[in-house]
């Protein structure tokens, strides 16, 4: 799935885990390996979702202008979600017909979700405040935590004068945030330190650093600072209503306005050591529990049965399921990613795979011919696809594609897309298209001779052979799928994939493209004859349309910017869909043309 959040942040592009701001809306960008693009700019390409967030400070914004790029908006709560009653009446108005006109609303709390429903929003989902804390150290401070931290300036957005006197129900020195809201005269305030403005990075490391925490606000947003200090163990007091708080920090949450119940609390955890204790360890454990692995799990049970998948297909096929941290390095370590472009097509389009091809193709010539026939799909191609993929069913994969799956699912690189693919796998089971005992293949949950992901089985999978079954370790349905999953996503027979070119220094940079993601700036062939030096040796149609890649650009350090190049057509995109890397593109057309007159 592509992701894009629309945001008035300016940032541009992907969000790398190291990003020093990884707020909430960041970490889930992060999660779900989305782009960011500003209102002030058009995206770059299509996408499966768009995010947008409505600017407190603009929000005259209009949620239709998103739908020409994305197939589904959804708008992400941003601060409480009652702050749009502070615009004209016609903002408010036209903010309740943006809310309206998203395909669902994701919110922060249980509580927003009846409030959005009664706006007249059809789909209001909660999406949990996320943070990742990739490369901090929770116990680092266990030893030599001291002193009180609040969470809140004196507004009553974040009600910090609450905060303010339930701290001084002990003697102990109180530190105090500065935000956006921060009045001038707080630094006035005896009593208080005031940290300077930090970046997320650092504001999760400091948290590390206080005995208590106490956030009184009555404005309940993402709730992220009693989650900062749960990774901390360090108890949190606030009001309820909150789900971070709620669930998280359960023996220091008090009712709205329960200043009296919430300083008895405080004096409760520094003078009874016993009684911190646990709270410390308790909201450690309940901050473990509700972003472990186990806790996805339970979650995801939920979510697939309101998929309507059968109890028993849900239990039968994750009571046993496994971490398995080999998927993840597997996931960051895959070839498209490291190797250049000469050694990945030269290993993946060898003389041996010829030999193999020939070989398979000799055994079923009959059914490939007919499945070319019928499909209008090169044989070349089928055997090209199959020989790369698991080297003619050689290699099918061990892996227990369930576990692959939902391990993919619970990492944070890209969970939305491999949930929705575990969910699939379920329901493909539970109506006994495929069968459960024999799902056992590729690191990243594919399957078969063709190594078709959950989502292609259920789109472009046939039973050819009419046996009732889909089997895409045999031969027949496999190819027949592979065949009819080519056609139907527009693939044009005898049409050309791709030539290498020299390219002329004056080519614009805008024309060369280094990600598979999206190819841009296409034109027809005779337009970009004046920056290809061997033009005249190609021979192709005037009337393609066409577009320059150089593969090894963005992935190999210290490549060169013009070679290698490869002017691509329309045939090479559609095994982008297949694989979404240059590389892989290169090496099946490749293998293609090497079939050409051996079978």
């Amino acid at each position: 799935m592509k992701v894009v959040f629309f945001s008035e942040s300016g940032i541009v592009g992907k969000v790398d885990r190291t990003f020093p701001n990884a707020r909430n809306d960041i970490a889930w960008s992060i999660m779900m390996d989305a782009d960011w693009c500003p209102y002030s700019q058009m995206p770059t390409g299509k996408y499966d979702l768009g995010v947008v967030t409505i600017p407190k400070t603009k929000p005259n914004i209009d949620i239709n202008s998103f739908k020409q790029w994305c197939d589904k908006i959804v708008v992400m709560q941003e601060g409480p979600h009652w702050y749009f009653q502070d615009y004209s009446v016609e903002q408010q108005f036209q903010f309740i017909e943006n809310l309206r006109g998203a395909d669902w609303v994701w919110c922060h709390n249980k509580s927003d979700v009846k409030y959005y429903e009664g706006l007249g929003c059809e789909d209001v989902r909660v999406m949990r405040t996320l943070m990742l804390p990739e490369g901090l150290d929770s116990a680092q401070y266990s030893s030599d935590k001291e002193g009180i931290i609040l969470g809140g300036n004196f507004t009553s957005w974040y009600s910090g004068l609450d905060s303010y006197l339930i701290a001084h129900a002990v003697n102990e020195p109180i530190t105090n945030v500065s935000m956006g809201r921060k009045q001038p005269e707080e630094d006035m305030i005896p009593d208080i330190k005031y940290l300077p403005y930090m970046s997320w990075r650092e504001w999760i490391d400091e948290c590390g650093k206080y005995k208590v925490g106490i956030h009184m606000m009555r404005t309940h947003a993402a709730g992220t600072f009693s989650m900062n200090l749960s990774y901390h163990g360090t108890p949190c007091l606030g009001y309820s209503g909150l789900d971070t708080q709620d669930l998280l920090h359960p023996q220091t949450t008090v009712k709205l306005g329960d200043i009296r119940g919430a300083q008895r609390i405080l004096k409760k955890l520094y003078n009874d050591k016993y009684f911190y204790h646990e709270c410390s360890e308790q909201t450690k454990e309940l901050f473990d529990k509700h972003y472990s692995e186990e806790a996805w799990l339970e979650d995801f049970k939920k979510v697939a049965l309101a998929e309507g998948i059968s109890k028993n297909t849900v239990n039968e096929n994750l009571q046993n399921i496994k971490f398995l941290p080999k998927v993840i390095e597997y996931d960051r370590y895959q070839p498209e990613f490291y190797e250049d472009t000469k050694t990945y097509v030269g290993k993946r389009s060898n003389k041996k795979k010829v030999v193999k091809g020939k070989r398979i193709y000799k055994k079923n010539s009959k059914l490939i011919e007919k499945v070319d026939q019928e499909f209008l799909v090169e044989k070349e191609l089928l055997l090209a696809l199959m020989g790369i993929e698991t080297n003619f069913g050689k290699y099918l994969g061990k892996m227990d594609i369930v576990s692959s799956l939902a391990t993919l699912s619970y990492d944070k690189r890209r969970s939305e897309f491999f949930t929705e693919e575990l969910l699939i796998l379920l329901k493909l089971v539970d109506k006994n298209i495929i069968d459960r005992n024999i799902l056992y293949g590729s690191w990243a949950g594919a399957f078969g001779n063709f190594q078709f992901m959950p989502r292609t089985i259920r789109n472009y999978a046939i039973d050819y052979n009419k046996n009732k079954t889909i089997e895409l370790k045999d031969t027949e349905d496999s190819f027949a799928s592979a065949a009819n999953y080519l056609k139907r996503i527009g693939w044009k027979n005898n049409q050309p994939c791709f030539y290498k070119i020299d390219l002329k220094d004056n080519i614009p940079k805008k024309y060369l493209n280094s990600s598979a993601r999206n190819i841009t700036n296409k034109r027809q062939v005779n337009f970009f004859k004046k920056y290809i030096k061997n033009f005249n040796e190609l021979q192709i149609k005037d009337n393609l349309n066409t577009a320059i890649i150089i593969p090894d650009k963005d992935i190999i350090p210290g490549a060169k910017t013009l070679s290698p190049a490869y002017i691509v057509f329309e045939n090479y995109e559609k095994i982008l869909n297949w694989n979404r890397s240059l590389r892989f593109a290169l090496a099946v057309c490749t293998l293609k043309e090497s079939f050409k007159n051996e079978i």
